[in-house]
């Protein structure tokens, strides 16, 4: 293991356990947009909004695609099956960005036969701060799993974004893909930031 994979893991939770168990939650909850939420988001699309977002994150894409080692706010977890990056938030976005960025991410691939699994979000206070993880979890709809070998596009995607007193701090996402004889062999990884990022 590469140590900026193993960092990815240690920084956030790459196994299946909340990094947030046994530190009493506040709270714990499904995460359902509003109908203020999704007016709101609509506008900032109208607006083009998402534009400055989706081209920086490809650019940071490029540079990493070109040389791994550049040091950049973009982090990449590679394995045979499972691909990701985690991304520092920065001031130039707010946290209602970050929300509608992912909620702009989960809305592409679900019109590419992806299926919102579930979505939940969970608080905790610690050492006076208030910490925050929403996490999106989108898997190939039902009607691809009807006959073997299995369709899995990109594979299962996972999406966390992490705020601390209301204000992001990271944004990561995750695909997961299988390697087995049920399954057809998965989309690159590269595919898929291509697919979320060009505009």
């Amino acid at each position: 293991m590469t140590f900026f994979n193993k960092l990815f893991q240690e920084i956030l939770g790459c196994n299946k356990k909340s990094n947030f168990e046994d530190k009493g939650l506040l709270l714990k909850e499904n995460i359902k947009h509003s109908q203020i939420f999704l007016n709101n988001y609509n506008e900032w699309l109208g607006k083009e909004m998402h534009h400055d977002i989706l081209q920086y994150f490809y650019q940071l894409w490029a540079q990493k695609l070109k040389h791994k080692a550049a040091e950049v706010n973009l982090y990449l977890h590679e394995s045979n099956l499972s691909n990701g990056f985690y991304f520092r938030a920065e001031t130039r976005w707010n946290s209602e960005d970050y929300c509608f960025f992912i909620h702009y991410i989960t809305e592409k691939l679900q019109a590419r036969n992806y299926t919102l699994n579930h979505a939940t979000r969970e608080v905790i206070e610690e050492g006076g701060l208030l910490k925050t993880i929403e996490l999106f979890y989108l898997k190939p709809s039902l009607e691809f799993r009807k006959t073997a070998p299995f369709e899995q596009f990109f594979g299962n995607i996972e999406i966390q974004h992490r705020m601390v007193n209301g204000e992001t701090t990271i944004v990561k996402l995750v695909a997961n893909t299988y390697s087995d004889r049920r399954y057809k062999k998965a989309y690159d990884f590269e595919d898929l930031m291509n697919f979320i990022f060009v505009l």
